[in-house]
């Protein structure tokens, strides 16, 4: 008797066991940081293209088409633009260092950019950690904002893009990066990169080297600008696949590829490009010498300027 109540007992232990282990995996603890390691870059519908807007790439200025909202148009995807010239350069990062943050931090080792969550943001943890991201591997640092002028605004407003967008660099007065469907870490860190002055890589000259776009995605405004820059168009470092800031090669239905012997040829691991998992050792080395630039109050003007 006392063995079948031992044995009987012991299954009830077993079963209590397992529904927890099962509840876990049902019901994992709930988190809003994300660690998926590619991305699917989830970008707004050409097909809303509605307007142009002109704008400044490499010291050469361009007319380009462009979703237009109420005082600003979005352009390539999910970059903001102004309704008069904004210049966004370099490909992968601006020319004009006036469009930069120059909020130097005490030590004057290290560039500060003011922050504010508005009520509306739903993504902080995340945001916090995209921020992390730039911080702990750039001269970059974002502190909470007091009265500076100059300063981020985290929204969640589906009326300005359906998924992420922001402003490339500084605008000179408050700012909003806008986070709505496209919420991971690594999605926040690729705008936070636009907010300090990159540009998506697959906007550089020499693009067609690596990667393929079809006839008929060319046309749209996510992947005009390397097709009509010219050959002499000025781009920092070399072409980086492992970017944070290049575009996903299942973009758009195949509208992005790698160019044949590109992955075979560079080794390329699956989610190359488009990755979001962290920051190239490229996208840093560009921040780095951006902001170095701006703490020295070295400026950077067009060949002709």
């Amino acid at each position: 008797m006392k063995i079948r109540k031992y044995v009987l007992l012991h299954l009830v232990l077993l079963v209590f066991i397992s529904l927890q282990i099962n509840s876990c995996a049902i019901f994992p603890k709930k988190t809003d940081v994300d660690s998926s390691t590619t991305s699917t870059d989830e970008i707004e519908d050409p097909s809303d293209v509605n307007s142009e807007v002109k704008v400044k790439l490499s010291c050469e200025e361009f007319t380009i088409a462009s979703i237009k909202k109420d005082n600003f148009h979005i352009i390539d995807g999910d970059i903001m633009t102004p309704p008069t010239l904004l210049p966004i350069g370099f490909g992968h990062a601006t020319t004009d260092i006036g469009q930069l943050w120059d909020l130097k931090c005490n030590n004057d080792e290290n560039i500060c950019i003011p922050y504010v969550f508005d009520s509306s943001f739903k993504y902080k943890k995340n945001a916090k950690e995209a921020m992390k991201w730039w911080s702990d591997n750039t001269i970059i640092r974002f502190i909470k904002q007091s009265d500076e002028e100059k300063h981020l605004i985290f929204v969640t407003d589906s009326t300005i893009c359906k998924y992420a967008c922001s402003y490339v660099g500084s605008l000179g007065v408050p700012q909003k990066i806008n986070i709505n469907k496209t919420n991971r870490v690594g999605n926040i860190a690729h705008e936070l990169g636009h907010a300090l002055g990159l540009y998506h890589m697959q906007a550089r000259a020499d693009r067609d080297d690596f990667v393929v776009i079809k006839p008929n995605c060319a046309t749209n405004t996510n992947f005009k600008f390397a097709e009509l820059r010219n050959e002499n168009a000025q781009d920092r470092n070399a072409y980086d696949l492992y970017s944070i800031m290049h575009y996903s090669d299942n973009l758009l239905s195949g509208c992005l590829s790698l160019k044949d012997g590109v992955r075979e040829r560079l080794n390329l691991p699956d989610g190359i490009p488009g990755q979001r998992d962290s920051l190239s050792a490229q996208d840093i080395q560009v921040v780095n010498e951006l902001y170095s630039e701006v703490l020295n109050d070295i400026k950077v003007d067009c060949p002709d300027a």
